[in-house]
């Protein structure tokens, strides 16, 4: 009887401790990691991803934030000065890149790399045709597992933070930064 009430107030210890942990990131808002990203301007979003996912997903759906937050939280992440080689690449690639063309980095110390590869750029204006705005594919490498993902990035000069997805939805950017405001491509498929 003794270990069952034991047993149980661990049980309610671990859970206390979640709880204050999950409180305190939902009242700052914004991961640890995310943080010495924003201080440093190394904020490309495929160096990000997890991060601006779980936080993302609160302007959506708030019990998805959790499951997200949970995965970011045990997932490998770059280092602040892979982040900003990213970051760089991306700077690079959205300015000075024809549709078709890659740039990328590689850090052999931490076993890590990364690419960015310029799709599309969208030259259509008007209703919701995303003129100036560009597709793009994002590779990170660490430790030989790779991750892609796809964003739209948009021009600030168009002057949308949310974007109607492939059903009309509004869909609000993971962020926006250096100019340009960053979509999930997911959501316009």
């Amino acid at each position: 009887m003794h270990v069952c009430k034991t047993l149980k107030l661990t049980y309610y210890l671990f859970c206390l401790l979640i709880l204050i942990g999950l409180t305190s990131c939902v009242v700052t808002g914004v991961p640890s990691s995310l943080s010495e990203a924003q201080r440093n301007a190394c904020m490309a979003p495929s160096a990000n991803f997890q991060a601006l996912d779980s936080i993302h997903s609160t302007k959506i759906h708030k019990i998805l934030w959790v499951k997200k937050y949970a995965k970011q939280t045990v997932t490998k992440k770059l280092s602040l000065s892979d982040k900003c080689r990213q970051t760089q690449i991306l700077i690079q690639a959205l300015y000075g890149l024809d549709d078709g063309e890659s740039v990328s980095w590689e850090n052999n110390k931490n076993q890590t790399s990364g690419k960015i590869k310029m799709l599309r750029t969208h030259v259509s204006r008007g209703a919701w045709g995303y003129g100036g705005c560009r597709d793009y594919l994002a590779f990170i490498v660490i430790e030989n597992k790779l991750q892609t993902y796809k964003f739209r990035a948009c021009p600030h000069e168009l002057n949308h933070f949310e974007l109607p997805d492939s059903r009309g939805f509004a869909i609000p950017g993971h962020l926006l930064f250096a100019g340009w405001y960053f979509y999930d491509s997911r959501f316009f498929k």
